[in-house]
């Protein structure tokens, strides 16, 4: 019986290795869930951007289709609502909306930055990732951004968006990423320009 205690098999303690070890994978195993937890979080913002530029697309297109021109240009900022003709009649001949039942704020965007409708494009728009440009900035037309958007939360948006376009993803496709300074967000083409 004498022998019993010199087993390793029957150790009543832990060495300071072992424990540091399972400190070691324990801390591994944390990382890895809090960037998952992360990366789902990010996505379900970029999937509630990708919801809302979709329903301003098709608000876009009614008021296009009742009036024959675009929706002006309006902001929301952290302290007033976007008034655009999307929700209220803004004069033009033809109005018959509300084509949106609230005007978007900043809590619209769920990184919390402003909301931008531009009446003119922004930007040039490679639709097709050749090269060239299908959309050409400062024509008449309707382009959503959202601001303060990161980096990843953009790239999954361009994937939803632009999957098989070829090209530099942050410039070709429906999806324009500007990563700042002085602003950082994205911009998605929604109707016009051409």
């Amino acid at each position: 019986m004498a022998g019993k205690h010199n087993n390793p098999f029957f150790s009543k303690t832990f060495s300071l290795i072992e424990l540091m070890l399972v400190v070691s994978i324990i801390a591994i195993l944390a990382i890895l869930i809090i960037n998952i937890m992360s990366s789902a979080r990010i996505e379900a913002k970029a999937s509630k951007i990708l919801d809302l530029a979709e329903a301003v697309k098709h608000s876009c297109k009614m008021y296009e289709s009742d009036t024959g021109t675009f929706v002006q240009s309006s902001t929301a900022m952290p302290f007033d609502p976007l008034w655009q003709g999307l929700t209220q009649d803004d004069g033009s001949p033809g109005w018959n909306g509300p084509y949106m039942q609230e005007p978007l704020t900043i809590e619209d965007n769920p990184f919390r930055g402003m909301i931008w409708v531009a009446q003119n494009i922004n930007a040039d728009y490679d639709l097709d990732g050749d090269g060239s440009a299908d959309v050409a900035a400062g024509n008449p037309g309707n382009a959503i951004l959202f601001y303060d958007v990161p980096e990843k939360a953009a790239q999954y948006i361009d994937a939803s968006l632009d999957r098989a376009i070829a090209g530099d993803w942050k410039v070709t496709g429906r999806v324009r990423y500007e990563p700042g300074p002085p602003l950082t967000g994205v911009a998605i083409y929604l109707i016009g320009g051409r």
